[in-house]
Formats: structure tokens, sequence, C-alpha cells
């Protein structure tokens, strides 16, 4: 209410999707310019982990830049907007001379991912730091004098220490492979991501509620909480990066490949990215787009 109190709601039964399209003009920057057009905080959120890896909106956006955003919501009956479930369906900014559209499409493993309007995926990067926090790098990946057995023994990861229960989140979009205590690395998490990459997470003091084996997980997604379980000295993150089966210094850049829809997913994507976006054929195109043949 205007006063600044609120009204408990409770509702049941159906609820209409619709798509609420905003867009707006940089005046300093991203996350102020595009709260003060209306965009929600969750879908601000939604678009830059989308694009992180990919697009830094602190130092790439200048004033002038705009934005396009499309999210869908649900609506009562009534006409009552309810504040749960908003997704991001379309990003499209102006940087500069650079144009960047990304349609959401769920491929058929029910994956989501945003797409450029030609069907293709983005690249990302492998976080290097993937805690929520600033951390301290207690130990660096290669040989080292174990802490613990006081031997010099290869070490296979980086030692991030920080704050008991620091939440962690997944390096890369990726399904867990493992999940549970293992051995000397305390309570842990195994990740597959594309392009041959795996992450491993070890020491935590806890899991996020509801994962498992097989849980898809996105970038930037809290998996689990710093600790000390295992073979540990003190509160700290055991990260690890892994590449077609061997060991990587985590803290090097790694960067998983994009990917092309084809075939039926293809022709599916630019059916959904038509009835998302009035221009999408000059997103895919330019501005003088085909001209469709006559249905007979």
């Amino acid at each position: 209410m205007q006063d600044g109190s609120f009204v408990p709601f409770t509702h049941t039964g159906q609820v209409a999707v619709q798509q609420e399209r905003i867009k707006g003009k940089i005046e300093r920057t991203f996350q102020g310019s595009a709260q003060k057009a209306g965009v929600p905080q969750s879908i601000i959120t939604q678009i830059t982990n989308a694009l992180d890896g990919e697009f830094d909106f602190r130092s790439n956006m200048r004033k002038g830049d705009t934005f396009d955003i499309i999210y869908t919501k649900k609506v009562t009956p009534s006409g009552i907007e309810l504040d749960i479930d908003k997704e991001l369906v379309f990003i499209g900014l102006q940087n500069g001379k650079k144009k960047i559209y990304r349609y959401l499409y769920k491929n058929s493993k029910g994956v989501a991912g945003y797409y450029n309007p030609l069907g293709q995926r983005g690249e990302q990067t492998v976080a290097q730091r993937p805690v929520k926090a600033i951390p301290r790098l207690s130990s660096p990946y290669g040989w080292r004098r174990h802490p613990v057995l006081m031997y010099r023994l290869f070490h296979s990861g980086a030692d991030l220490a920080c704050p008991r229960n620091t939440p962690i989140y997944a390096a890369a979009d990726g399904v867990i492979t493992q999940i549970g205590r293992k051995g000397a690395y305390g309570k842990y998490i195994r990740i597959k991501h594309g392009g041959g990459y795996e992450t491993a997470y070890g020491h935590m003091n806890g899991f996020r509620k509801g994962l498992k084996r097989g849980s898809r997980v996105k970038r930037g997604e809290v998996i689990a909480y710093v600790g000390a379980t295992g073979r540990a000295t003190g509160p700290h993150l055991h990260f690890e990066v892994w590449k077609n089966g061997k060991t990587q210094n985590p803290l090097q850049k790694h960067v998983i490949a994009g990917s092309q829809l084809k075939g039926f997913e293809i022709d599916q994507f630019k059916s959904m990215a038509e009835s998302i976006h009035p221009d999408y054929l000059e997103h895919r195109f330019g501005k003088n787009p085909p001209i469709p043949p006559k249905k007979p």
C-alpha cells in the first residue's frame, strides 16, 4: 500500500501467464537504470546470470546504451499480478555499436539456456573463485608440502579460505554427478559441464537442500556452504577443474564453447522466438529480413 504497509494475500485457482516488455536507456549503471524503468529485481538477477561470463555489465555498459527486456509473469483472473515465478524470456542490449539478443529456449533434454537469433548458445567462462565472498588463496594448484600430512604432495585444486557457511556456487552450467562424503575431501560435489569440463568442490559444511545426483545447476546457483569437513585445518573451499579427465589450474581462464541448435530444435526455436519478440526476423537477418513465401 502507499503508506508502506501490506495486506497478506493468498490465491488458489488458475492464473494466466502474460508477457511484460520493458525498454529503457542507461543513465549510470544497468542495475539502477533497469530498476528505474520498472524491471523486477528477480529479472535483473536473471539477466546478469544469463550473460555471466559473456558480458560484463559493470565495465561494458555506457550512458546512452539501451535495453529491451521481455519476461513472463502470472496474473489472477481478477488482474492481480503475483510476485512469483517471473521468468526472463528475452534480453536485448544496444552496447555502443554492438547489439546483443538472447532468447530463452529449453532443448529436448529440458535444459534451459539463452540463445542468439541464429540458435547459437554463447560460450561460458568457468568461474575461478566460485564463492560469494572475496576469498584468500590459502594454497595454490601444484606441488606443496601438505599442511596435515607434512610431506610433499601434488595439490589438484586451489584452496579458497572463507568464513564458515559462505555460499558456494556452481562455476558453470552442468549436472551433479557426485554429492556426499568423499574421504579426505569431506562433503563433496562434482559437476559435469560441456566441452569435457568438470568441477569439484570439497570440505563443505553442508549442501543446499534438494540437490542430488542428476540435479541440473546453473552458473552462479548456490550449491553448498564453506566448511572444514574431511582433512582440513580450517574453513575453506577446495576447488578443482578437470578437462577431459585431467586436472587443470582453476585460477586460469577456462572457456566452455557454445552450441548450435540443429534439425527439429532450430525450427522449434525459430517459431518460439517469433512468438516472443515482434522483431525476431530483424534480429536474425538485419533490417531487411527476407519476405516469407506465401502460403498456398
